[in-house]
């Protein structure tokens, strides 16, 4: 699976505490100092450890303050500032979507009127029928079963010497060393006294002779996201010895957040494959609603009852629950059982007893159940456990499975008889690989396979087809047929086997080759532009061809030819499926991908279908498409597909985004994309609305319509009320029936280069099929409605286009090159108003009601000169420029002469100059030039109170640096902790800076990371060197200086070394007597380079007078850094940066000794103090 939210397991947004109320609140557990946990879930594509290694290194440079990594579960949590965690997930694992550590706090319900010192009402354990399992010997004895809940009173008479295993785990999700055994709320005593309190002569829970391990997760009941992953890891080895099989055969979990979360299904996945049985509280919040994890269709959801088998008013259910996920594609009754829930007499701290009440007692009802049924039958696994606990049910309520029992009560005897009647089919999966899954097709029920490919079930007489998956696909099916005996069946899987799949990739309609991408599983393969690909593959997997602006198409491998001649038909719509870390209610169940194919097919539209949880694109894919569609059910885009659609928008494209929660989750996680190209935001959230048409919109004001109804997908229980920005652009189409004015359901956004469409709601959940049929078909005409005009201009000219249209609205473009089309306009008549460098303006008027296209060649005159005279008064200072700018441009870099003055002659416009000098703050003079203006200018220079410039040029790209440290921020923090006034400039946002941004500053340090190419080009350097000409001072620091610059006589002159060694294999360095730095002893190390690899430095030795060495390696006594003293201007050449320095102390002292060594002059650092960090 691929992308941003894709290969990797999204984590859930939120968990409760335990569910033993119908009330639950929300508290975001953001600490103080704005720092925040996020947890993210990855996958096997990713490098686990050194992502860990990597993280470690951040912790020892105080980039992040904490983190906790889930090895067996796959998870990482970080906890630093959200601006931090979100740059390093970016750069770690990009296709992570980072989820908040929320906590949720419930309380029980306690009968406190009712507390009992004797067990004579024990009504819950005579109603599931356990004392019959007694009776046979069946306690729970050699089962240990986990609860992950506020602790145990492990004093308590009735669970004394129960307790085999204890964690407690801090809110990162880490075991606490030293923990003793406690509970922190009373909540985990209850629980564990339900489940294996007391014994067959003084009963009181379900299996008294199993053992417990009880991990405290929600301390005082209310624990994190974190605490509660932490919690599951240690459920998988509570001894930590994979040598040993202590792990409990079921997890207590009376704990949840209501709404559906694909997370748990992964989890659990894991829990299961290693034959512990997760069972969980559905929740207290009534029926029609349900809780993560209780909802998970691999978990036993609990529900609970009355003495008068009378469902609790508090159980929580759903009856219609579909999770569209690989392999668990179906449609799920919650709660999967029922068990006693109401008026529970189980053990409190301090030797009591007491009544309480919720789905948290129900819960571990069935977790004592399963340790009695895995104690009878040892060699059951936690599938058949689910299935048959389901199937022994007593169904009571509505015939079958319902929202209120589920598939009935608790039975453990009629349980216990039906695996007694069952019969053991097991055997061996041939040729077993990772990847494989079994199904019993016929009851829907996984079958447990070890990781030798042994497997395991229990089936009553009957028969039976067995499905032996593949990633998902089915290569395999055996009918079992079982009788009145155990069997013994090997299940033969293809072997592995590689072929050769090869052939040409062509169109349809003219046979023209095609350069094609190629998806098989998670790699991506290219056939060569002429359309020919030759691979070695397994013959088990699936492909998908695509070639930009043609359908795709998926092929087979066990039924591929010997040489396939593939033939792509053109297709003008791709329809993108985005990720959603959510489920979708519906009912029939069905994919939501379905409504789209459904309306586009009956609209006779060709159209490309791509699941971007499994196929990553990107512009040059997009451009061959006239339109978009991106739907995504409650997920947000990510940051990679806004860049590549906003390319997709730049260079005329039309998109349609519609879908729940995108907009919100687009703020949530600040992001921009929504808001720069549609101008629109989203505060509030409406659950299942009705929509009607915006009375001023002509195309879609008499559009009504529900988005609930079972026609539709019935999923849109939240979805973003759109609120629009003050702009031109952008104009409402639909709103909410339930809302007044400026808050809208859909809007239509265009400047004339593209062409968008968002949605609030998702189109599938529209109640009626033509509904959704003349929705899209609405929206696709306007998209083809398009009126195109194209230019032609002078040579070596840019304009600014403005673009008025007759009914007021307007947006401006800015051309580039002699030809230039706007291909987005809608057929109005407009006005345009060209602008540009050295020319008059220009004015036409065209009516594009009457055509498709308009041709315009522009002959502008060209516009006289006018003298501007500026003035520097009352100041002393040197090297003064004026920067020029028209339509935020540069056109010219101008001194001003020795007197101070300036004059400059400028064409007729509008223009911005910015004025500078040697250590002055930058000025600003806005201009308009023409026969009437006032163009003299007196301008007072003021001293910049900023005396650093700090250059940033770490980065790559946006976030990406060095693949993963962010070494600007570890300078950022040196500076102001340091007390040091200073700017920042980023080369990848602010572009390569030249003298003229350096020169308001006594001192630049210049810092680069192992990406950077800004200096590789003369042209660049030159600048560092007309700024040190002018009397500047420069740190250039970063371990690959010496490697870029490879200019002897550039560092000769300019820095007055040149390089002795470039293989000096020593990492502890020496400040030089005399200096700023003497006694300075540290070591060098770096980030991403682990302790077995060699890291080599350079030295240099002097090649001009004036040149004091700084830092020097410890055992040879050779240069590292030097200062150069030209008499004009300072210089350092420093071949480490500080992010290489362990210790915040040195680096703080390192970056404060560069600023004063450069400077010489104490009034720099009058400001400046050394601030250890806490």
């Amino acid at each position: 699976m691929k992308k941003k939210f894709t290969t990797l397991i999204i984590c859930i947004l939120f968990f409760s505490c335990f569910f033993s109320s119908p009330y639950t609140n929300i508290i975001n557990t953001k600490a103080a100092e704005s720092l925040v946990t996020k947890v993210a879930f990855l996958d096997c594509a990713y490098n686990f450890k050194k992502i860990e290694g990597a993280l470690t290194n951040y912790k020892k440079l105080n980039i992040i303050n904490d983190f906790k990594t889930f090895d067996g579960l796959n998870a990482i949590s970080i906890t630093s500032n959200e601006d931090t965690i979100n740059t390093l997930s970016q750069l770690l694992f990009p296709k992570a979507k980072l989820i908040d550590n929320f906590e949720i706090n419930s309380l029980p319900i306690k009968n406190e009127n009712e507390k009992e010192t004797n067990n004579q009402n024990l009504w819950n354990l005579d109603d599931i029928g356990v004392k019959e399992l007694w009776d046979k010997g069946v306690t729970g004895k050699g089962i240990k079963i986990a609860v992950l809940d506020t602790g145990i009173d492990t004093e308590h008479p009735a669970l004394k010497n129960k307790l085999v295993n204890w964690a407690e785990f801090s809110s990162s999700g880490s075991i606490i060393s030293d923990s003793k055994p406690y509970d922190s709320d009373g909540h985990g005593t209850h629980v564990s006294g339900i489940a294996v309190g007391g014994s067959v002569s003084l009963p009181l829970g379900v299996a008294p002779d199993a053992k417990l391990a009880v991990g405290l997760v929600i301390p005082r009941g209310g624990g994190t996201f974190s605490q509660i992953l932490g919690g599951l890891e240690w459920v998988l080895d509570p001894d930590n010895d994979p040598s040993t099989d202590d792990a409990p055969r079921a997890v207590n979990m009376s704990l949840g957040a209501i709404g559906y979360y694909k997370t748990w299904t992964k989890v659990f996945e894991k829990l299961l494959s290693n034959n512990i049985l997760p069972v969980c509280a559905i929740g207290n919040e009534g029926d029609g609603l349900s809780s993560s994890p209780g909802n998970s269709p691999n978990a036993i959801g609990v529900g609970a009852y009355d003495k008068n088998s009378k469902a609790a008013t508090f159980s929580s259910g759903n009856d219609k629950i579909t999770w569209e996920e690989e392999g668990l594609l179906a449609t799920y009754v919650k709660p999967d059982i029922s068990s006693p829930g109401v008026q529970i007499y189980s053990s409190v701290p301090g030797g009591k007893y007491e009544k309480w009440s919720g789905t948290s007692m129900a819960t571990p009802h069935v977790a004592g159940a399963v340790a009695l049924l895995m104690q009878a039958f040892p060699l059951a696994s936690a599938y058949d456990l689910m299935h048959i606990l389901k199937v022994g049910a007593i169904d009571t309520g509505k015939p079958g499975a319902d929202s209120r029992y589920g598939f009935g009560k608790l039975n453990l005897e009629r349980s216990y008889q039906l695996l007694s009647e069952s019969k053991r089919i097991h055997g061996k999966i041939l040729n077993y690989r990772d990847g494989f899954n079994l199904y019993n097709s016929d009851i829907n029920l996984p079958i447990y396979i070890d990781k030798e490919g042994n497997y395991s079930t229990y089936l009553l007489p009957g028969s039976y087809k067995f499905e032996l998956l593949y990633k998902g696909k089915s290569i395999k099916v055996a009918i079992i047929n079982v009788k009145d005996s155990d069997l013994n069946i090997d299940i033969q899987a293809p072997i592995e086997e590689r072929i050769k799949f090869e052939g040409v990739v062509k169109s349809k309609e003219d046979n023209k080759p095609l350069k094609a991408k190629i998806f098989v599983g998670e790699e991506q393969y290219e056939s060569l532009d002429n359309g020919r690909f030759s691979l070695n593959l397994d013959s088990l997997e699936t492909v998908t061809i695509f070639a930009s602006g043609y359908e795709s198409k998926n092929i087979d491998l066990n039924n591929a030819k010997d040489y396939l001649n593939i033939r792509l038909k053109k297709s003008s719509i791709l329809l993108i499926e985005g990720v959603s870390p959510y489920i979708t209610i519906t009912n029939p169940p069905k994919l939501a991908r379905n409504y789209y194919f459904e309306a586009l097919h009956n609209l006779n539209k060709s159209y490309t279908y791509v699941d971007s949880n499994k196929i990553s694109l990107n512009f040059s894919d997009f451009k061959n498409y006239y339109s978009i569609i991106y739907f995504c059910d409650s997920g947000g885009i990510s940051i990679e597909e806004e860049s590549e659609l906003a390319k997709y928008l730049d260079n005329g494209g039309r998109l349609l985004i519609t879908g729940r929660l995108i907009l919100t989750l687009e703020n949530y996680y600040r992001q921009t994309f929504l808001s720069k190209y549609f101008n629109v935001s989203s505060k509030e959230s409406m659950s299942f609305p009705s929509v009607c048409g915006f009375e001023k919109s002509e195309d879609f004001k008499d559009f009504l319509f529900s988005l609930s109804g079972d026609s539709g997908a019935n999923n849109q229980e939240t979805c973003d009320v759109i609120t629009v920005g003050d702009s031109n652009i952008v104009e409402p189409i639909l709103q909410y029936v339930e809302y007044k004015k400026e808050k809208y359901a859909g809007i239509k956004a265009t400047n004339g280069i593209y062409k968008g469409v968002l949605l609030g709601f998702g189109i599938e959940g529209i109640g009626l099929k033509m509904q959704r049929i003349a929705l899209l078909d609405k929206l696709m005409n306007w998209f083809e409605s398009s009126k195109k005009l194209e230019c032609t201009f002078p040579p070596d000219s840019n304009f600014r286009i403005n673009v008025i249209r007759e009914d007021n609205k307007q947006f401006s473009i800015f051309t580039e090159g002699e030809k230039f089309s706007i291909e987005n306009l809608e057929p109005y008549k407009y006005r345009f108003v060209f602008e540009g460098y050295g020319y008059q303006i220009s004015q036409y008027e065209f009516d594009l009601k009457k055509y498709d296209v308009c041709q315009l060649e522009l002959h502008p005159e060209k516009s006289p000169l006018y003298d501007i005279n500026i003035s520097l008064k009352d100041i002393d200072l040197d090297h003064a420029f004026a920067n020029v700018f028209y339509m935020g441009k540069s056109i010219n870099i101008t001194e001003f002469n020795t007197k101070n003055v300036l004059t400059l002659s400028l064409p007729f416009g509008y223009f911005e100059i910015l004025i500078v000098a040697k250590e002055f703050t930058p000025k600003v003079i806005r201009a308009k030039v023409d026969n009437s203006s006032n163009l003299n200018f007196e301008i007072n220079m003021e001293k910049n109170p900023k005396k650093v410039l700090f250059v940033d040029d770490t980065q790559t790209g946006d976030f990406i640096i060095d693949n993963y440290l962010r070494i600007g921020d570890v300078y950022t923090k040196t500076l102001s902790m340091s007390k040091i006034n200073y700017d920042v400039w980023v080369v990848s946002k602010d572009g390569k800076p030249v003298f003229f941004n350096y020169l308001p500053y006594n001192t630049v340090l210049y810092v680069t990371g192992r990406n950077s190419n800004s200096l590789y080009k003369k042209e660049d350097r030159d600048e560092i060197a007309k700024y040190l000409n002018y009397g500047g001072n420069i740190a250039l620091c970063g371990n690959t200086f010496h490697l870029i610059m490879r200019d002897e006589k550039y560092m000769e002159d300019y820095f007055g070394i040149i390089e002795k060694d470039s293989n000096i294999r020593e990492s502890t360095l020496i400040g030089s007597a005399a200096t700023k730095f003497s006694g300075l002893v540290f070591d060098l190390y770096d980030p991403l380079v682990d302790g077995t690899t060699y890291i080599t430095y350079p030295a240099f030795e002097p090649s001009k007078n004036g040149v004091t060495p700084l830092f020097k390696y410890l055992n040879s006594g050779e240069i590292s850094t030097m200062l150069y003293e030209d008499g004009k201007f300072n210089s350092i050449l420093m071949p480490f940066g500080i992010e290489n320095v362990y210790s915040s102390e040195i680096r703080q002292k390192i970056i404060i000794g560069l600023v004063y060594t450069l400077s010489g002059e104490d009034k720099i650092l009058s400001n400046i103090c050394y601030k250890p960090e806490n």
